[in-house]
């Protein structure tokens, strides 16, 4: 599976809910590619953008 397609999380209600405090979730994830890579550099890349957008977002 390409991780850097889109597929099913949390949406932003989600993570607006009061309820997820309460019941919080996790999400875990493993990868593999080749070390340097131009595919595992993108999914790199794009995970990190995606993290950072997320912290900005709910973190601040």
């Amino acid at each position: 599976m390409d991780i850097r397609a889109l597929h099913r999380g949390s949406t932003d209600a989600d993570m607006a809910s009061a309820e997820l405090a309460a019941r919080p979730k996790i999400l875990v994830s493993t990868v593999f590619g080749g070390v340097g890579s131009a595919f595992s550099q993108a999914m790199q890349i794009g995970n990190a953008h995606r993290m950072a957008d997320w912290d900005r977002r709910y973190l601040a």
